[in-house]
Parts: structure tokens; sequence; C-alpha cells
């Protein structure tokens, strides 16, 4: 949840807080990727610039995902065709120009351990 959009709401039925979180779904363009080892690593930006209505800051938004959404058109309007999980952001740059840069790490790095628990617990091996 984007932080800066988080804020205190009036409480309701004698609660002693009450917080309202807003997340974000918005288009970004992969900069580059990288392999480090056993992780794989997707830079992605975010332009401000005419039009842009996101957060000025990130934050908050560490361990949400970055989606590859596959569009089509269907019936005169653009729908989702497929949805993966592509990445899980974990760290902002400071703004360069209108651009600023979200570090994620992968779809190797997501499922590759899960894949790995799977065919060890297949192979009736535990291993860390």
């Amino acid at each position: 949840m984007v932080a800066e959009w988080t804020q205190e709401e009036p409480t309701e039925n004698g609660t002693d807080k009450l917080k309202a979180f807003k997340g974000i779904c918005g288009p970004v363009g992969l900069a580059g990727e990288r392999n480090e080892g056993r992780f794989d690593y997707l830079a992605v930006q975010v332009r401000y610039g005419a039009g842009y209505g996101g957060p000025e800051s990130f934050q908050g938004c560490s361990g949400g995902g970055l989606w590859h959404a596959l569009l089509k058109e269907k019936d005169g309007e653009v729908v989702i065709d497929r949805l993966a999980l592509a990445g899980v952001a974990f760290y902002q740059s400071a703004i360069e120009g209108d651009c600023r840069t979200i570090e994620c790490h992968g779809e190797r790095s997501i499922y590759g351990p899960v894949i790995d628990a799977l065919e060890r617990r297949k192979a009736g091996t535990s291993g860390g």
C-alpha cells in the first residue's frame, strides 16, 4: 500500500482507530533485467509527466506484486486475457529527470524456491 496515500479516518462503532489504505495499479516500462547467483532482478521505470496520477513515492509498496497483464479486445472493450505475477518490488530509486526506477525480484527468484521445494518433496528429501 502506498504510504503517502494512507490516512486516518473517522472512527466508527467505538473503535479506537481506523486507517484507510490505497494501493496502485498502473503501467511501467521495463528498464533492465539481470541475474546474480540464484536470483533474477527486474528494473521497471515509472514516468512522472503530464497526466501522471500516481504517488510521488512508492514507499510502502515493498513486497507488492509486479504483474504482467496480457490484454485483448473483446466486444469492443480491452480486457485482461492473462495475468501473471512477474516480480516483487523491494527498492525505489531517487527521481531522475521524470523517472523513478523500481527494483523487483523476478520470476526465477519467486518461483524457483517453490519449484525446488516441490521437487525435494517429490523426491522424499527435505533440505533447507
